[in-house]
């Protein structure tokens, strides 16, 4: 909910916020500061009553950059049209943080380590004797992303580079 509220709310106006509060959703009308004019959605009969009754809600706020009551409308209502201002293109996210850190195994030497280290987890698991089946399955996962957090901590941890020489190489790792 934002701050900038246009008149007293009443019980379907703590029902709608009782409401998106349960989705999490933000009613994004209270987000802009607008003059109390140009809030208003809805006129009574007797054009002496606004009130603002039509809202726009929202589970990505981030999203919605305005909100606007339109006042020319070419048809007979008592309703003012409420326009959202969206962002429709994504922002572009960096690949370094989508990268996959237990990425598949490549090379004998590493599947056989890993199923050493797995091996060694489950003849633990079988030797832990607990009746809980969550905690066993805790431990269960706890050895698996072990053993393949280890060996592929351990390959990127050296550094290979295929486009330098022999020298440059000696610098570099008496630089580390």
């Amino acid at each position: 909910m934002g701050k900038y509220w246009y008149g007293k709310r009443n019980t379907r106006g703590e029902r709608l916020i009782q409401y998106a509060l349960e989705y999490k959703l933000s009613i994004m009308n209270t987000r802009f500061k607008k003059k109390n004019s140009q809030k208003w959605t809805w006129i009574s009969p007797d054009e002496k009553t606004r009130n603002e009754i039509d809202f726009v809600m929202s589970n990505n706020p981030k999203k919605i950059t305005n909100i606007e009551v339109l006042n020319n409308v070419d048809f007979p209502s008592d309703h003012r049209i409420v326009r959202a201002t969206l962002i429709l293109k994504n922002t572009k996210k960096c690949r370094r943080h989508f990268q996959n850190s237990t990425s598949s195994l490549k090379t004998d030497k590493e599947i056989k380590t890993y199923l050493y280290k797995l091996e060694a987890g489950i003849n633990d698991l079988i030797n832990f004797d607990e009746n809980n089946i969550q905690e066993t399955f805790n431990r269960f996962e706890f050895y698996l992303k072990n053993s393949l957090k280890s060996d592929i901590a351990n390959k990127y941890n050296e550094h290979t580079c295929y486009f330098f020489g022999e020298t440059t190489k000696l610098l570099i790792r008496r630089r580390t």
